[in-house]
């Protein structure tokens, strides 16, 4: 189950969809009969134009044989969704970054996508953020293919950009196939806050977008700044609403094809 979701109807669309990879006889037909519901009214309800029912959720996590962490966890976001008081929507929200905290510590222990955070990993690979970028072309077919279009892109010199693949291919992160093209082997890569190379990674990748920004088109770029004052609560709200947007851009960028990179950064100061 994808704990980093904050939709139930994505979340059920998702394990639908990995049931199906497993070779599991499933459908939403057959999930509707075994509720006792119009396939067409399941179908409102993950496209967003209908809600189950109480019942109907707790129905349908026995279909799917949710465990009771995953029972609770759904239950939450559908609590969160419907709710339109904000006190108690910001009450669920705080269990739901509670879970998702719990399971996240969990999970990178047995998550065999996500990388132990080693120090030599961490030191060849955050350090130096055109490894992350040339990584992250490689998600792309077009690069796959020709790898020569990335180092045209970023400028490298050939010696410098067959530096980087050797790094990348040494550390498992991509390989090359049999046809000669690359490809990524590693995906959802994070590196914790309490890293001690996260000062020095988070001013890196800074210094280097800062010279993307001013040397690209700035019709291809985005960029807001702003300065005021408020309160503590507002910052924790502005905290929680920046959370709620990575992880609805999280599903966009799941769902996309990939045909370009991109970076997003995210800076919330406290002056005094």
């Amino acid at each position: 189950m994808n704990y980093e979701l904050l939709s139930y109807r994505k979340l059920i669309k998702e394990v639908v969809e990995e049931k199906k990879k497993q070779g599991i006889e499933i459908s939403f037909q057959k999930i509707a009969e075994k509720m006792r519901v119009q396939k067409s009214y399941l179908s409102k309800v993950i496209n967003n134009q209908a809600d189950l029912s109480g019942d109907q959720l707790y129905l349908l996590s026995k279909i799917l044989a949710f465990s009771e962490d995953e029972k609770y966890f759904i239950n939450l976001l559908w609590e969160y969704e419907r709710t339109a008081l904000s006190e108690r929507k910001n009450e669920i929200f705080d269990k739901i970054k509670i879970v998702q905290e719990k399971k996240k510590e969990i999970s990178s222990n047995i998550n065999a996508n996500q990388l132990k955070t080693e120090t030599f990993f961490e030191q060849e690979y955050y350090l130096d953020p055109y490894l992350q970028l040339v990584h992250i072309f490689f998600s792309i077919e077009e690069f796959q293919k020709t790898p020569g279009k990335i180092k045209k892109i970023l400028n490298l010199s050939s010696e410098r950009f067959r530096e980087i693949i050797n790094k990348l291919v040494m550390l498992k992160i991509i390989s090359k196939e049999k046809n000669g093209h690359y490809k990524n082997r590693i995906t959802g890569l994070h590196l914790p806050k309490n890293s001690p190379f996260f000062s020095s990674w988070l001013r890196s990748v800074r210094l280097n977008s800062l010279a993307q920004n001013l040397t690209s088109s700035q019709n291809d770029n985005y960029n807001f700044s702003v300065i005021f004052s408020a309160d503590h609560k507002t910052q924790e709200t502005i905290n929680k609403e920046f959370l709620i947007f990575i992880s609805k851009m999280q599903s966009l960028v799941k769902e996309a094809e990939s045909k370009h990179v991109y970076q997003v950064n995210f800076d919330f100061l406290k002056w005094g």
